[in-house]
């Protein structure tokens, strides 16, 4: 039955459903083939790009680019480089050990946090230990 929604509404429900956490929505991409295709990262990179253009800056990404325009494909891989790395970094904070940050997550969170209102994202993945530090800066936006 959900096979013969379509795919527009599909991604619509895909997208309200990982917004919260920025996780594919599981559930619904295991369901059957027809909706893993309708909604994959792969296939639907335009969902994926909508997402980050709710969490994070899109324009500072925009001008990091040399043409100046970021396709959705490119907009997908990034915010898988950015939840993997801010997941990563979040459950080494957690465990007291951060020995094991890698210098690529370091540059993905330190170019996070010089983007305009990034720092709030990052309490999302976080947690509590950057809520301290933060908290100013997210309410005055600075």
């Amino acid at each position: 039955m959900l096979d013969t929604i379509p795919a527009e509404i599909l991604a619509h429900i895909a997208y309200h459903l990982a917004l919260p956490t920025l996780s594919p929505p599981l559930a619904l991409l295991q369901s059957c083939k027809s909706i893993h295709e309708a909604i994959a990262p792969a296939s639907n990179p335009r969902l994926y790009a909508r997402l980050f253009r709710s969490t994070f800056d899109w324009e500072a990404a925009e001008r990091r680019v040399d043409d100046g325009e970021l396709n959705a494909g490119q907009v997908t891989r990034e915010l898988q480089r950015r939840i993997t790395a801010l997941r990563r970094v979040g459950a080494m904070i957690r465990k007291g050990d951060v020995l094991g940050v890698t210098v690529e997550e370091l540059w993905v969170i330190y170019i996070m946090l010089i983007e305009n209102g990034a720092c709030c994202s990052l309490l999302l993945f976080m947690g509590d230990s950057f809520e301290n530090e933060c908290n100013d800066s997210c309410s005055t936006g600075d």
